[in-house]
């Protein structure tokens, strides 16, 4: 993109922001014509179509998902499951709390009063906020939950779809570390009660350090995306008005 703006910029020396002349140059010579957008006759046509193709590209590029699982290589434990969740335990819209393990526990960002008010940026309520939360129902796809807490602020959070069996298989993991703990503790077994103590505290911090990293990366990446899609416009705006003649 760069090579060719440098070329159209070329022409007019002060860069994308000169409007060129109108029909006629000084000396009198017509301004050529693509679909109706006109040219100054020192202007190439072909770097403006060439521009054009680009921004269509790189717009298409950034309007990807790009945090979406390949749809072509579906995990097998996934298929037998075909079941998603974020972890958010609702009433209606309100948030009563978060699985341990799960997507939203992980994410430290969801927490107990928060009320669900998009997903995806549509609005949702009682009806369709599970539906909505479930979506495409694939593990390892993002989905971006807005919420508004007790204090009024309103939040954008993305959280990465996680099968029901690793959630399940996580609880299971730590309701098993939680009972050896409880017998230790009954059989007057400070040493290994003190180990699971540090077991449990390990597991919860590895847990919650790779949900915070897929949070981050997530933010991350659609940060960035809006960024490209706002430069996209001022690209696209500028080539219009290099080209553009006046009336």
């Amino acid at each position: 993109i760069e090579a060719q703006l440098e070329k159209v910029k070329g022409v007019y020396g002060s860069g994308l922001a000169q409007t060129p002349r109108a029909n006629k140059d000084d000396s009198g010579a017509t301004l050529s014509l693509i679909d109706g957008q006109s040219f100054h006759p020192n202007l190439d046509p072909s770097h403006y179509v060439a521009c054009q193709n680009l921004v269509l590209r790189l717009q298409d590029l950034l309007d990807r998902d790009f945090l979406a699982p390949p749809a072509s290589t579906p995990s097998e434990e996934y298929v037998s499951s075909g079941k998603t969740t974020v972890g958010i335990m609702l009433s209606e819209t309100f948030v009563e709390g978060t699985t341990f393990g799960g997507p939203a526990y992980n994410s430290q960002h969801v927490h107990r009063g928060d009320v669900i008010i998009q997903v995806d940026k549509v609005d949702v309520d009682g009806g369709n906020v599970k539906e909505a939360l479930v979506g495409s129902d694939v593990p390892g796809s993002a989905v971006i939950v807005t919420v508004r807490r007790s204090t009024g602020k309103v939040s954008d959070i993305s959280l990465i779809r996680m099968a029901t069996e690793d959630l399940a298989s996580r609880k299971r993991m730590m309701e098993q570390l939680v009972e050896t703990k409880a017998g230790a503790v009954a059989s007057n077994n400070g040493t290994i009660a003190a180990k699971m103590d540090g077991i449990i505290r390990l597991w919860t911090q590895i847990l919650i350090a790779d949900g915070q990293a897929d949070y981050r990366v997530s933010e991350t990446v659609r940060r960035q995306q809006t960024f490209g899609k706002e430069l996209v416009a001022e690209l696209k705006s500028a080539l219009k008005t290099l080209c553009e003649t006046q009336s």
